[in-house]
């Protein structure tokens, strides 16, 4: 958890949910990429407070779940709770996602520029980082 922003009575991670969710609409087709809380909560913030028919795909898998609590691992199966449809192959997915039919794209990213480059391979030098991390996970693809 982050410290509370002073003035506002709430931490950066609530404030950054609630400005996330605030950008979504009834016409938001959404999925979220592998640890990505902030974007998970703001879609979840959306549909019960101003946009109920947002569609997400929770880990670009479970369309329109409806999850109870958020799991510790926005890959886990319990994010997937009173889902629609569960998508059974990668070929869904990308058939989706290529064809236009989602419009919001949500990962996180270790890094970002003020141009929305995101940096998710390595801070430091790549062959001898200060930390290594996940890697792009199809950010490059999908945004294109």
């Amino acid at each position: 958890m982050t410290p509370e922003v002073e003035g506002y009575g709430c931490t950066i991670d609530e404030l950054m949910v609630v400005a996330f969710s605030r950008a979504m609409d009834n016409d938001t087709r959404a999925f979220n990429g592998a640890v990505s809380f902030i974007p998970v909560c703001g879609y979840l913030l959306a549909r019960r407070t101003h946009a109920p028919n947002l569609v997400w795909a929770a880990s670009s898998i479970a369309i329109d779940a409806s999850p109870a609590s958020i799991p510790e691992s926005t890959l886990s199966d319990a994010l997937w709770d009173g889902a629609s449809m569960l998508s059974t192959s990668p070929y869904d997915f990308w058939s989706y996602a290529s064809g236009a039919r989602y419009n919001t794209f949500a990962f996180r990213g270790a890094q970002m520029d003020g141009w929305g480059n995101v940096n998710n391979t390595v801070i430091g030098s790549y062959d001898s980082p200060k930390v290594r991390l996940p890697g792009g996970g199809g950010m490059a693809d999908l945004g294109s």
